[in-house]
């Protein structure tokens, strides 16, 4: 029994998919393994980045060290070592260094928040290729399903189409088989009355023959009893003759 077209979309999308799919498969793979490496690669970028910065402070407190050193030996140099202007001095120091460290910090924050939004983005972009791929299969698989499907319906029609010409065909080819048969009595049936005709024909040519042949015998009975009555009355004729003299 035939399937319905909508039936035969549902077959033919199952053997789309299972042609589509080895392709599909190896480019969500490799989407995978891309996402992978970009992940490790972001990931241990923040262990550079860490060490970077943490160089930067450990930099800048030794600066900040230096400063003060040069900062106090100038105080001492001026006779104000340990007055309040010296001290000010260096705590004002200590005020300008953590400016940078926090700054450091945050550059270093900053840092690794990017590193952060590039995963996330790069997560983003990996389920976004997925899903792309995913509709791409399945516009690929329905255009494909609908073609087989059409081709499948025409076979079927093509096949129908077959089978409706060899059945006329071999109807056709029996009625004149049939039709032959029928020719080929009548020639038989034809052919024996000629046969007959010709035979009943033939038996009465002969029998005119016969009767024609009876009835010329019969006639050259009469002819030669006739002649040999007249002979006799001749010779009887003579005889008197003779004897009268």
């Amino acid at each position: 029994m035939s399937s319905t077209y909508a039936q035969k979309i549902t077959q033919q999308t199952a053997v789309a998919n299972s042609e589509l799919n080895p392709a599909y498969n190896m480019k969500v793979t490799a989407l995978k393994n891309s996402l992978a490496a970009s992940t490790l690669a972001l990931t241990n970028s923040k262990t550079g980045i860490n060490q970077s910065y943490d160089t930067q402070v450990t930099n800048q407190n030794i600066s900040n060290v230096s400063n003060k050193n040069s900062l106090d030996t100038s105080n001492l140099s001026k006779g104000i070592g340990r007055s309040s202007i010296a001290l000010t001095g260096l705590a004002e120091q200590d005020q300008i260094n953590n400016r940078y460290i926090a700054a450091i910090k945050q550059n270093r924050t900053g840092a690794l928040n990017t590193v952060d939004s590039s995963i996330a983005q790069a997560n983003i972009d990996y389920n976004a290729n997925v899903a792309n791929l995913g509709a791409d299969k399945l516009d690929s698989a329905n255009t494909m399903a609908h073609d087989y499907a059409d081709k499948q319906v025409a076979q079927e029609y093509q096949a129908g189409r077959d089978s409706v010409a060899d059945s006329e065909w071999n109807t056709t080819n029996n009625y004149n088989i049939g039709r032959d048969k029928v020719a080929d009595a009548q020639y038989a049936t034809t052919q024996s009355t000629d046969n007959s005709r010709y035979k009943d024909a033939q038996l009465t040519a002969a029998q005119a023959l016969k009767t024609a042949n009876d009835r010329y015998n019969a006639q050259a009975i009469i002819d030669s009893t006739a002649v040999k009555t007249d002979n006799q009355r001749y010779a009887d004729s003579l005889k008197k003759s003779l004897a009268s003299k």
